[in-house]
């Protein structure tokens, strides 16, 4: 048995606390029930920080049981990330093979009133702007990529909060749903005047199982599928003209390695 023990972690509070411990010699292997908690843990201070992702905002852990055995660590409770200028939230965190090298974890995820300026900043994409709320269902990570998950993602409106594409993130988004290049010429035609797009409605539905991803617009409107739906005003569509196209993952993870690098992405940093 292990007394309650508390670490000062990248500015924030972890508690461990009363822990139960058994190991069994022979195998060697350990089981215990514990209880843990963590408390503003600062993002910009993990040691993961790179030129492409800008990581800020903090970690909330609330777990007042952890059932820990060799095959698996089983959690009750919930972790929360303060960012993006809302609260996501990650529950039924599940452990298989904790302690191998093809560990497994799974979780949900769910988030309301995210930020998509403030996203798109923090991540090589073209700027949006906007809300989106969405979830990430069965989520499983294996080696550090992931095995499956269901995602669903859509856009809210807001009084006051402007709905807009740049011309590089309609190129980022083109890029994922069909692998092709640039949709958007910003030196021609009249786009060469247009640094930007409003949009009336994103809806996204993309899921990943036995290394195949699909990708489908929830928008659908006289036989067209729309992953982005455009304003009636300098409005862009972006419509999903492969439908029923699954791919490797490995593809698709070839597509993600192009994004930022298409056309218009340079105003990805200005104001829209």
């Amino acid at each position: 048995m292990l007394e309650p023990l508390t670490l000062d972690v990248f500015d924030g509070k972890a508690i461990l606390g009363k822990s139960v411990f058994s190991i069994d010699p022979e195998l060697p292997s350990i089981s215990g029930i514990l209880s843990f908690s963590l408390s503003d843990l600062d993002l910009s201070k993990l040691p993961v920080q790179s030129e492409q992702f800008n990581l800020k905002g903090a970690v909330q852990m609330d777990f007042p049981r952890v059932e820990l055995t060799p095959d698996e660590i089983i959690t009750e409770g919930k972790a929360e990330l303060e960012m993006f200028d809302t609260s996501i939230l990650v529950e039924n965190i599940h452990f298989t093979k904790p302690f191998t090298k093809n560990r497994t974890i799974s979780c949900d995820v769910k988030f309301e009133d995210l930020n998509l300026e403030m996203l798109t900043d923090s991540i090589p994409f073209g700027k949006v702007t906007g809300i989106l709320k969405g979830e990430v269902k069965d989520l499983a990570i294996s080696y550090g990529q992931p095995e499956r998950f269901i995602l669903s993602l859509e856009s809210i409106k807001k009084k006051k909060v402007p709905q807009k594409f740049s011309v590089g993130a309609v190129n980022d988004l083109s890029i994922i749903s069909s692998g092709e290049g640039s949709a958007v010429a910003s030196n021609k035609g009249f786009t060469r005047f247009i640094s930007e797009f409003g949009y009336e409605k994103i809806g996204i539905y993309c899921s990943l199982k036995n290394d195949m991803f699909t990708l489908r617009g929830t928008i659908r409107e006289k036989g067209v599928e729309y992953l982005v739906k455009r304003s009636w005003l300098f409005g862009i569509s972006v419509v999903n003209k492969k439908t029923r196209n699954r791919i490797r993952f490995k593809d698709m993870t070839s597509r993600l390695k192009r994004i930022g690098q298409s056309e218009g992405a340079t105003t990805k940093k200005k104001d829209l």
